[in-house]
């Protein structure tokens, strides 16, 4: 039986029970939400937990783009979980959230208002509506 590490995991895409595909996830089991968090400045941060997995990785990534964006981004550089052109048109507005603290509330609140109990996916449009 071959073992794999984490990383090589991650790289083939594949998630365990509670461990994500992708990087700065893992899976609250009493909630069954997805907790995003990211280390910057010696911390480790929570930027909210998101009803899907795809919703946590993209938090993540744009708490990453910020780092980089505004010059935080030490060892390693920039790991982002889908590709960077992704991001293209958010770039300006995640630059200009002031500091770290400002850009992890502002990710809460979009992982707030998108795992609510009682709502679930509009299929038309991708918006969410009352359960």
């Amino acid at each position: 039986m071959t073992k794999f590490t984490e990383d090589e995991e991650r790289r083939a895409g594949v998630a365990t029970a509670s461990r994500s595909k992708y990087k700065g996830l893992s899976l609250q089991k009493s909630t069954g939400r997805w907790q995003a968090q990211y280390c910057g400045d010696g911390k480790q941060w929570r930027l909210g937990a998101f009803t899907t997995e795809e919703e946590a990785a993209r938090a993540y990534d744009r708490m990453s783009l910020w780092g980089e964006l505004n010059g935080q981004t030490k060892r390693g550089g920039l790991k982002l979980n889908f590709d960077r052109s992704d991001y293209a048109s958010q770039e300006e507005d995640i630059k200009a959230v002031p500091t770290r603290e400002a850009m992890v509330i502002s990710l809460k609140k979009d992982g707030a208002g998108r795992a609510t109990r009682g709502v679930k996916p509009n299929s038309e449009d991708g918006d969410y509506e009352d359960a």
